[in-house]
């Protein structure tokens, strides 16, 4: 599949001034899939102008995201951060938060809570605004160590289950050159080849992939390309 998309984003980029252009090297084209893949997720699931939209926002985005998210079926354990509050690590292939639900206990009843994320500078101190055993809800916040449950001090907590976005896997096509392998600049060697999570994307990868290449090059042909990503967005969602 990764070579498909190669061939797809050395047809498309060469139709742009191809008197001009020079070769794609190979590590140079994967570094644009894995930009252009990163751009679309985070603009499908995180958009950072706007608020309470995300990826389940319609089927299309659910299914296209389905891939990379991860439902745990079991609860992982916490340890205590002070007197009322715990911490959850986070897996290490953690990106994006869907939702969480804690294991709780208050005296001999357990229960199952959803989890409610609040801003460090709530106070979620007050009567409707606490942690609440009672009425299923446990205020959370994610900092440098992960993830911070809070309590009223009456209940304690055990573990959490995670539905999230996991990291991408680092697409490229290293047995396509020479040498069957390239290094990355943090040093990790690449052999063989990854090919892309997210199927449903591929074309919109591949638009977005020769766009970023045609900015580089400073292309007439790069706002056609990134006026066909907007369209697509706003006409499909």
């Amino acid at each position: 599949m990764i070579e498909q998309l190669h061939y797809d984003v050395k047809f498309r980029f060469n139709k742009i001034d191809s008197n001009q252009n020079r070769n794609l090297l190979i590590p140079e084209i994967d570094i644009a899939l894995n930009e252009a893949t990163e751009m679309l997720v985070k603009s499908i699931a995180m958009p950072r102008l706007r608020n309470n939209l995300g990826f389940e926002l319609n089927q299309r985005n659910i299914d296209d995201l389905s891939p990379i998210v991860i439902n745990q079926n079991s609860f992982f354990p916490t340890s205590s951060f002070d007197s009322t509050s715990s911490v959850l690590k986070l897996p290490e292939d953690y990106w994006f938060h869907i939702s969480s639900i804690t294991k709780a206990k208050k005296g001999s009843c357990e229960a199952e809570i959803r989890n409610y994320i609040v801003q460090h500078d709530d106070m979620h101190t007050d009567l409707f605004s606490i942690s609440s055993f009672e009425w299923r809800e446990i205020n959370v916040r994610f900092f440098n160590e992960g993830l911070r449950l809070f309590t009223d001090g009456t209940f304690s907590i055990s573990g959490v289950k995670l539905n999230y976005i996991k990291k991408l896997k680092y697409i490229h096509y290293a047995q396509g050159r020479s040498t069957g392998n390239y290094t990355l600049p943090d040093g990790t060697i690449l052999t063989g080849k990854q090919d892309p999570e997210l199927p449903n994307l591929n074309n919109d990868v591949v638009d977005l992939a020769v766009a970023i290449l045609s900015g580089i090059v400073q292309s007439n042909s790069y706002n056609i390309f990134k006026d066909k990503l907007v369209i697509g967005q706003n006409l499909t969602g």
